[in-house]
């Protein structure tokens, strides 16, 4: 019996992430899943601004994604671990190793949430452009160093990381008027030079692959991602 591949997906207690990890629990993955959110009605900071708090639960859960992915008839491992805590985000992935051995597919979903991405320069204090950038742009390159000799040993794997157009593009108007800060900006502009780099270094080792996009980014539409 051939072994079962193993896909795990950051930010996968709503949205993009759980979508991504329900199908590829349906595409015959086994799924490990992170994120902050563990049970239903937990309380996270999540204003986008520093003009206001709001720690309101958000709908979603870990518990949620992982009972989707069993319902696709594969097996989920619940791993949490923050963005801004990177010994959390190598704990994680080391405990799937440990359990499954094997991680083939490696989605970067997540992003940082929480003040600073819908606030102007001005009115940005510089550790909430820190945040941003651990959570958007150092956060996959902590995962990809943790999981990527594995991959080379195991002889391929393929890395996503999952990035906005606003990091190649300028907001239709300043932050508040329409548009999002430079904290969301230039961290996910940051996230988009990781891909490029890692595929010539590995690139003929496995992990990139003519028929295999091994290392590359889905650019939803949502400027959340």
């Amino acid at each position: 019996m051939a072994e079962r591949r193993v896909a795990f997906v950051t930010g996968a207690s709503r949205g993009i992430g759980k979508g991504i990890a329900k199908h590829l629990a349906r595409s015959g993955f086994d799924v490990a899943i992170t994120a902050r959110t563990v049970h239903q009605g937990e309380a996270r900071e999540h204003s986008p601004t520093v003009a206001r708090s709001d720690t309101s639960p958000l709908p979603g859960s870990l518990d949620e994604t992982a009972e989707l992915i069993r319902s696709e008839g594969a097996k989920a491992l619940v791993v949490p671990a923050d963005l801004l805590d990177r010994s959390s985000l190598g704990a994680a992935a080391a405990t799937v190793l440990a359990r499954w051995g094997r991680i083939d597919v490696l989605v970067n979903n997540a992003r940082y949430m929480g003040p600073g991405h819908m606030d102007r320069l001005l009115d940005t204090p510089l550790e909430l452009l820190d945040k941003h950038l651990e959570g958007n742009a150092m956060a996959p390159i902590v995962l990809i160093k943790q999981i990527l000799p594995s991959m080379l040993e195991q002889g391929g794997g393929t890395i996503i990381n999952v990035s906005s157009a606003s990091g190649i593009s300028d907001p239709p108007a300043a932050a508040g008027s329409g548009g999002w800060g430079l904290g969301y900006g230039f961290s996910k502009g940051a996230a988009y030079r990781i891909a490029g780099i890692v595929a010539l270094e590995v690139g003929e080792q496995g992990i990139v692959d003519p028929h295999l996009v091994g290392v590359g980014f889905v650019r939803p539409d949502a400027v959340n991602a």
